[in-house]
């Protein structure tokens, strides 16, 4: 008696691969007398535009972009309105239907209440603006060239919870938000697919950028992708350091530094259920252990006594 062979399992099929590209732009800065967004914008659209031919899905420009890093002095002259009647947004709203890409992209916006925050618009092609995420956790430290201040200029954000859009669920985050993991693994455990930092990345900080960028991707076992601005503003020079980091921490691709440059990779977001089912970084979790982290309280824990 003979049996039939019986052919191997088929490879398990990639549905869900995205194509990414970081836009590493340099932008013009307000003053009181000029208003930048509408060359920020045109500069922004012609790098989509590249970054569509190339294939991108999504698309990703750095934090403040819109009106520029460096002009918080003048963000309550010159936000985003999140409205519906903002014609910025409305331009790259079209830009993403046009093209069927998603668009992250950094600006100032008005709160409710006429504040200001820091903020990473979501644009996608069938839903518009289809998310905001507010800066968190805002500078406020001095380093080698000055001060930085963002606590004098902006309300913090409130909320961490991903963003859903047509490649998936986005946990994004801006620049210093980096420098707290709770953040990223809020994100992680609240069901993202991807963490994307909008960042003003300054000189003088690339080894933190080298450091962190690997640590929120491996500890999480996630793609970490990290877009900044480039150029010069009165504060401070951006050297840029844009990259994607693969959930194992090996980089996929990274732009050179102080230039513009747009970096381009197909990145598979399944990539996290291999580093997960390995390293189980989140299945043996002990979330009782950890509670002090959730205590609204200023300050580090004084040796001796107890919290």
């Amino acid at each position: 008696m003979t049996f039939p062979l019986i052919p191997p399992p088929a490879a398990p099929q990639r549905r869900r691969d995205v194509r990414v590209s970081l836009v590493q732009a340099a932008f013009e800065v307000a003053t009181q007398t000029h208003d930048p967004r509408d060359r920020n914008l045109a500069h922004a659209i012609t790098a989509i535009r590249a970054a569509a031919r190339s294939g991108a899905e999504l698309v990703v420009i750095g934090e403040l972009f819109l009106q520029g890093p460096g002009s918080s002095r003048w963000a309550a002259y010159y936000s985003t309105r999140l409205d519906g009647t903002d014609p910025h947004v409305h331009e790259l709203e079209k830009l993403a239907a046009e093209l069927n890409v998603t668009v992250l992209i950094g600006c100032t916006s008005y709160g409710p209440a006429l504040d200001v925050h820091n903020t990473a618009l979501v644009i996608s092609p069938g839903a518009g603006l289809c998310g905001t995420y507010h800066k968190a956790h805002l500078a406020s430290f001095p380093y080698r060239h000055g001060l930085s201040a963002e606590q004098s200029y902006y309300a913090p954000g409130a909320d961490l919870t991903p963003i859903a859009a047509p490649i998936g669920r986005l946990g994004v985050h801006i620049c210093y938000d980096i420098f707290f993991p709770e953040a990223a693994r809020t994100q992680a455990l609240l069901g993202a697919d991807l963490l994307i930092n909008l960042a003003a990345a300054g000189e003088g900080f690339e080894a933190y950028w080298d450091h962190l960028t690997w640590a929120r991707a491996t500890e999480n076992g996630m793609w970490y992708l990290m877009s900044s601005v480039v150029g010069d503003s009165p504060e401070r020079g951006y050297f840029g350091g844009s990259r994607i980091i693969a959930p194992d921490g090996t980089t996929t691709a990274r732009a050179k530094d102080t230039v513009e440059d747009i970096v381009t990779a197909t990145i598979d977001l399944d990539a996290a259920q291999q580093m997960r089912s390995q390293l189980h970084m989140f299945s043996v979790r002990q979330p009782r252990l950890y509670l002090p982290i959730s205590r609204a309280r200023r300050g580090g824990h004084t040796p001796g006594r107890q919290p």
